[in-house]
């Protein structure tokens, strides 16, 4: 609780900031990073694949983004800042693999969509997307729902039960 409790002053500030000036600071995420590592359980194996599933998509990124363009190029502060890429981070140790798949790709999903739908609305909205603001915001609403709900973002059990039943249906 109070580790939740902790998490949530640097997201506010990254929302903040990332909104305002679509960059944030590094040691709000160094924060965050710290805070996650010493208030939450963590396994070594947990981290290691979250980051390599983000790797993975990363290339893929790189990959498609340089082919697109003809010529090898790098994403970080074209297609994506490295803020956002850093922000990825403290989601790494925060989420079992299940889980942080599920919360990745909501949470992107729910980036671009909050961002086409505020577009429409305000149509003098920056077009690049705040995306390590809006991945906060989800993250938020994960704190929220995990300590109403007691939902444990590093138990995955819920997920791989869900799946299976799914799977026989």
């Amino acid at each position: 609780m109070i580790a939740q409790l902790a998490l949530l002053p640097p997201l506010l500030f990254i929302i903040y900031e990332d909104f305002r000036d679509r960059a944030i600071h590094w040691y709000w995420i160094a924060l965050l990073l710290l805070i996650s590592l010493l208030g939450f359980p963590w396994r070594v194996e947990w981290i290691g694949v979250n980051v390599l599933l983000v790797g993975f998509q990363m290339s893929v990124l790189s990959l498609y983004f340089s082919w697109k363009a003809g010529k090898w190029g790098n994403i970080i502060n074209r297609y994506l800042g490295l803020g956002d890429l850093l922000f990825f981070l403290p989601l790494c140790v925060l989420f079992a693999p299940a889980n942080f798949i599920f919360f990745f790709i909501f949470s992107l999903v729910l980036s671009l969509c909050s961002h086409l739908v505020l577009q429409y609305f305000l149509p003098q909205t920056k077009p690049t997307i705040p995306l390590a603001a809006y991945m906060a915001i989800a993250l938020i609403a994960v704190l929220l729902g995990s300590y109403l709900f007691h939902f444990d973002p590093q138990n995955e059990y819920w997920i791989k039960h869900y799946l299976r039943t799914w799977g026989r249906s």
